[in-house]
């Protein structure tokens, strides 16, 4: 007995899953109206997959003026950014081009420098005066020293230095006759317009033509009339060691055995001392205030 026929399984229109779709072209080339196909409808895999794009941008058709305004502005951007280097550059070169200066600034320019030399000018006069009265200074006080040495060493023995003479009457050098002296022995003051010369006198010339040898810078030897020959032999010794420069003169009012003077110098000595004398001799010879005539 043949049973009843079995039916046949009805088969479902449901549709089946979908798969993700590999690229977004096909989400963009999607139509709209593919979401609502027909239940009916066979399956087909172009079919799923525009179905799936739809789903996947269900609100695609809506954004497009913004997409497209974002994709006008993604186009503009390299333009811009292309642009951007040419604008920099050009920034740049403004930027560091050197500005003029004005007018008025070049001359405050000018009269900078100007303040800037004359200062310079006047530290340099000054240094230059400081070191030259620095100088100076050292050359009096050294002066002074070695004249203090020699004053010691020239009163070491029986002498005694001393700058004792008569002023001059006028602006100084007058040539007086007959001229006297308060000084014994004269070391300076008017004088004789004629002067005496250098030599052995046994008998002494005036006063004024003596005074005018030391003018000269002449050198003159005093000793008591009645020294001893040993004395004057010493005084002559002197005098031949510089027979241009020493005349040997006696003076009775002369209290000490010998003296000699120059120009505003004198030493007075109780005894002879022949170094002392010729250290005198050399150290103040040919410093008159006048030079002897040729």
């Amino acid at each position: 007995m043949v049973g009843p026929p079995m039916a046949k399984k009805k088969r479902s229109n449901k549709p089946r899953p979908v798969r993700p779709a590999p690229t977004p072209k096909a989400a963009a080339g999607t139509p709209q109206g593919a979401r609502a196909a027909p239940q009916g409808a066979k399956a087909t895999p172009k079919a799923d997959t525009a179905a799936q794009g739809a789903k996947a941008t269900p609100q695609g058709a809506k954004a497009t003026p913004k997409a497209a305004t974002a994709a006008q502005g993604a186009k503009a951007a390299p333009q811009a950014a292309k642009a951007t280097p040419k604008a920099a550059k050009a920034g740049a070169s403004t930027d560091s081009r050197p500005r003029k200066p004005t007018k008025i600034e070049r001359i405050e320019a000018v009269q900078r420098e100007k303040r800037r030399r004359l200062l310079r000018k006047r530290a340099l006069a000054g240094g230059v005066v400081a070191l030259l009265v620095v100088v100076i200074a050292g050359v009096m006080i050294n002066n002074r020293r070695a004249s203090a040495r020699l004053i010691r060493q020239l009163e070491a023995g029986s002498c005694a230095f001393d700058r004792s003479y008569d002023r001059d009457g006028g602006p100084g050098r007058n040539h007086v006759p007959g001229a006297t002296y308060r000084v014994d022995p004269p070391a300076g003051g008017n004088h004789d317009p004629s002067a005496a010369s250098p030599s052995l006198y046994p008998t002494a010339p005036a006063d004024g033509q003596l005074v005018h040898a030391m003018e000269h810078g002449d050198v003159i030897l005093w000793h008591r009339p009645d020294a001893p020959e040993a004395d004057l032999a010493q005084l002559q010794d002197i005098a031949n060691q510089h027979p241009t420069d020493v005349l040997v003169v006696p003076r009775p009012s002369l209290t000490g055995a010998v003296a000699a003077t120059v120009w505003h110098r004198r030493l007075l000595c109780s005894q002879i001392e022949p170094d002392t004398l010729l250290r005198f001799v050399e150290e103040f010879k040919d410093e008159g205030p006048e030079d002897e005539p040729a």
